[in-house]
């Protein structure tokens, strides 16, 4: 689960991954959105590879939907029948729609036994592995285990697009923060009079105000977000990027921004003290 913010966005500690930083004369780094790309990136790709297994799947489900069950004669077992259709012709059809997505090797790199027990649980993937006939009541259950990994994937899809669109309204906003900062770190500050020094620390305040506003969005979204999980039970944002911009991308960029709002308030306070 992730944790239950309350504290000013601005003030979050977090670990990421940044890319070499923009530098306003000899002063500080500039801060960018490069955490917030890679987030997306992870987005599109998940999304990507989801829609491909969910494809995948409802061509399987067609595959053994079309199947015509053999039907037990009186007086014969199921385990003493063997006509077709062969499971056979059902694991043939699992390893040519679920198990040939482009990602599969990356991502699974798994057994055939392995992933369709994790897919559609141990007991149909024994029966599938060990046993040789289709019957009507094991049909029934592939149909809906399939079903199940259909909606499964398309209950994460929905949440991935609105993951998507909050990332991209937040580097929008965020980047409109950095420009005005990067506007305001590119004045010749050592040598501002005392008026224009405190319009441009006024300016640096409502940055910050508008960075704890968005801050305040994020955190909206991530309680929400607590109540999604990925396909495999996973909490969705470390499934995206635990291994690509840190878990919060968002609230990571604002506390880089934060620290650069603060660097120059206080270089403006200490020129303050010269020029009155």
């Amino acid at each position: 689960m992730l944790p239950n913010p309350t504290y000013t966005s601005i003030d979050i500690l977090v670990r990421f991954k940044t890319a070499p930083r923009r530098v306003v004369a000899d002063v500080c780094p500039v801060p960018t959105t490069d955490a917030i790309a890679q987030a997306r990136l992870a987005v599109r790709r998940e999304r990507r590879e989801l829609t491909d297994e969910r494809q995948a799947f409802e061509a399987f489900r067609d595959r053994i939907a079309d199947l015509e069950p053999e039907q037990p004669q009186r007086g014969q077992t199921t385990v003493m029948m063997t006509t077709t259709p062969g499971l056979g012709t059902v694991r043939d059809a699992y390893a040519e729609t679920v198990m040939n997505v482009p990602h599969y090797t990356e991502v699974y790199d798994e057994s055939f036994t392995e992933h369709i027990a994790g897919e559609l649980g141990v007991a149909l993937a024994t029966a599938i592995t060990t046993g040789s006939w289709l019957h009507p009541e094991l049909q029934r259950r592939l149909l809906e285990a399939t079903d199940q990994a259909i909606v499964s994937r398309e209950y994460v899809l929905e949440h991935l697009t609105t993951e998507a669109d909050a990332l991209e309204r937040a580097e929008a906003d965020l980047e409109a923060v950095i420009d005005e900062l990067e506007t305001l770190l590119d004045q010749p500050l050592d040598v501002l009079e005392f008026n224009v020094l405190r319009l441009t620390r006024a300016r640096l305040d409502g940055l910050r105000e508008t960075c704890d506003e968005i801050g305040h969005t994020r955190q909206e979204e991530l309680r929400r977000r607590q109540q999604v999980t990925a396909v495999d039970g996973d909490d969705l944002g470390e499934l995206l990027y635990e291994d690509e911009a840190g878990l919060y991308p968002v609230l990571a960029t604002i506390a880089e921004i934060g620290e650069a709002i603060d660097r120059a308030k206080r270089r403006i306070d200490r020129r303050l003290t010269t020029v009155r």
